[in-house]
């Protein structure tokens, strides 16, 4: 209830696909929390093109460190082993 007060939007209005705001067919963005233009979502996905593409880049990053993480540890563990 908490979440719902502090965006000032009912339930029944942030779990809709399509609410009709000032004319304009929009859907609450769940990272954005505002109402959207429908045309900023992927079919039924309740984040905003946008928001999912700087998340998808920030999964993608830790990925990536991760796995040099991971390369380095190898290559050091493989020279302690040659000595």
């Amino acid at each position: 209830k908490e979440y719902y007060q502090r965006f000032k939007v009912c339930k029944k209005h942030s779990c809709q696909a399509e609410v009709v705001v000032d004319g304009v067919p929009s859907r609450f963005c769940q990272q954005c929390c505002t109402f959207q233009n429908l045309s900023e979502f992927d079919g039924d996905r309740r984040s905003c093109r946008q928001k999912l593409l700087i998340h998808n880049e920030r999964r993608k990053q830790r990925t990536e460190h991760r796995q040099c993480a991971s390369s380095s540890d190898d290559d050091t563990a493989a020279r302690s082993t040659r000595r």
